[in-house]
């Protein structure tokens, strides 16, 4: 992937969340094919209240701060964890999208992106299912949809 010259040589020296708002920003754009996303970085939510359901039949209602690292889209709204080694727990993911999911009353996409910033590279995993608005996130549902290998390149 193509970027302008400064903003690669911003994001290679400023290091983890520059460098995955940057593979975020254009990915969100060729993936999902957004012509203007929005995006809000290290989003907290200090009073999320809602259910998630970690096994089938098995519900756990959380109350507390919830975190967010990204979240882009225009209509459609997607939810990223970034992270710099593989290995995630499927529980800060479905928190995070579940929270916003019931904060702006619309489905959230979960994602990952892992970033391998000495490669100037990104693997982004699409996750399903959605978090719905007002219903438990079923984590133990939460699998692979789509994965993205994305390298940087400066224009």
């Amino acid at each position: 992937m193509q970027v302008p010259k400064w903003t690669y040589n911003i994001a290679i020296s400023a290091g983890e969340y520059p460098f995955a708002q940057l593979v975020v920003f254009h990915s969100i754009k060729e993936i999902f094919n957004m012509e203007s996303p929005y995006m809000f970085s290290s989003v907290r939510l200090g009073s999320a209240s809602f259910e998630i359901e970690p096994q089938p039949g098995y519900r756990f209602h959380y109350k507390g701060q919830v975190e967010a690292d990204i979240i882009a889209g225009e209509s459609f709204i997607v939810s990223f964890e970034a992270k710099t080694k593989l290995g995630l727990l499927k529980h800060k993911v479905a928190f995070s999208c579940q929270s916003i999911a019931d904060l702006i009353d619309k489905e959230v996409q979960p994602a990952v992106v892992y970033l391998n910033i000495k490669n100037r590279e990104g693997l982004l995993l699409i996750l399903n299912p959605e978090a719905k608005p007002n219903k438990p996130y079923p984590i133990h549902e939460m699998r692979v949809y789509e994965a993205f290998k994305i390298v940087l390149r400066p224009y």
